[in-house]
């Protein structure tokens, strides 16, 4: 019987402590930085993002356009009109946005897309595959080459010479200067908002769906070899992939340092030193093909099949008019806490500011009349949490780890 007693506490200690660490690792798991998918798209598959203001909307094979509203959880349907609803690029130019499709030709929202009207007079080659503009100058790639419209899309007329007959699947200015990533052709060159077109010699049967800039560098995506970086404003381009698994880039965004790449089966990999290296930043990522992806205020989002969104804080990243704060600066103890954090400001007298949850909802205000205030989040689930303050007209945002 002793030896029984003994043997039932020993497995009774034993179950508790299974439990206790399954509890720390579920903890660990539900705290750690990831990809959280927004609801609403019911799976369907997204070939672009874009933003307007603090909108965000996604572009659908098959679905038209979802919008999510800045505090929503939630994309939802705004494809009135939209007779087309094969986007594969959006674009903003003044108040309208403009969505171009697949066989559809391009249309026009004045009503951030609760409705659309067809705009695409002149326009010979309904294939849109990527949009830019450039003041009041609206451009279109297609299946045969640029278009371009000068009166908010009432109308468009061929910017092709130099590429006519070239499919363009990505448009970027930079500067004054225009480049076109092309399908096979790689990128062209306009310096004369695209009324003639030079073609790059470096990347010449190269297929590239996405241009971006960082800096004074630009960056191209390919299909099939990777990135291209250029330091000389497009006149020549060398490869920037070490660590880079998957050469099939279908989109490039970058952020103070930080560029980010979708690819077609790898999900996302960040760049923090202009491409010399890669690293995956997968976690929570369930779709890994990677169509779309956009930058709103604090927070990054890639789509593919679904959306994901994930503070930029988690990658070091500031956005623009935004930096992040450091721990001279602001001081959260404890952190990671089980409900009550205490924040101390080494900079300010005073603050103002908001919690947010990964989606960039806002939980709550705050606000101190000194340099000290305490946050309780008791009432708040396990999880990462986003303190965003303002002094004296910075804006600065720091992660809280509720466990």
């Amino acid at each position: 019987i002793h030896q029984f007693t003994m043997g039932k506490n020993n497995t009774q200690l034993l179950i508790r402590l299974f439990i206790t660490v399954c509890i720390s690792a579920l903890l660990t798991t539900i705290g750690k930085s990831q990809w959280v998918e927004v609801t609403g798209l019911s799976g369907r598959p997204v070939n672009c993002l874009t933003t307007s203001g603090t909108n965000l909307f996604a572009g659908t094979n098959g679905g038209g356009v979802y919008l999510l509203t800045s505090g929503s959880s939630a994309l939802t349907k705004v494809s009135t009109g939209l007779t087309n609803v094969y986007v594969f690029a959006i674009a903003q130019s003044g108040s309208n946005l403009f969505a171009g499709t697949k066989g559809g030709g391009i249309y026009v929202t004045s009503n951030n897309g609760t409705s659309w009207t067809s705009a695409s007079t002149g326009l010979t080659d309904k294939n849109v595959w990527s949009l830019a503009v450039n003041g009041t100058n609206i451009f279109a790639g297609t299946n045969n080459g640029v278009f371009i419209s000068t009166n908010a899309g009432t109308s468009w007329t061929p910017a092709n010479t130099g590429m006519t007959g070239i499919s363009v699947t990505a448009l970027r200015f930079s500067g004054s200067n225009l480049f076109a990533g092309t399908e096979g052709m790689g990128v062209y060159i306009s310096t004369n908002n695209g009324s003639s077109w030079t073609a790059i010699s470096d990347l010449i049967g190269t297929s590239i769906y996405t241009l971006t800039e960082l800096g004074s560098n630009i960056f191209a995506g390919s299909q099939g070899t990777g990135v291209y970086l250029s330091t000389n404003n497009g006149t020549n381009w060398a490869g920037a992939n070490n660590d880079l698994t998957d050469g099939f880039i279908n989109v490039l965004v970058s952020i103070g340092s930080n560029l980010f790449a979708g690819t077609i089966d790898s999900g996302v990999f960040l760049s923090t030193n202009n491409g010399a290296n890669w690293t995956s930043v997968n976690s929570g990522l369930t779709q890994k093909g990677v169509f779309g992806m956009a930058i709103v205020g604090t927070n990054i989002y890639a789509a593919g099949t679904g959306v994901f969104v994930r503070p930029l804080a988690e990658f070091g990243s500031a956005s623009v008019g935004r930096t992040f704060l450091t721990s001279t600066e602001m001081e959260l103890s404890p952190n990671p806490t089980n409900g009550i954090v205490n924040v101390h400001s080494n900079s300010a007298s005073e603050f103002h500011g908001t919690l947010t949850n990964v989606l960039g909802q806002t939980l709550r205000t705050v606000s101190s009349g000194g340099s000290d205030i305490e946050i309780n989040l008791t009432n708040l689930s396990v999880g990462n949490y986003y303190l965003t303050i303002e002094t004296d007209g910075v804006i600065r945002t720091k992660m809280i780890v509720r466990q």
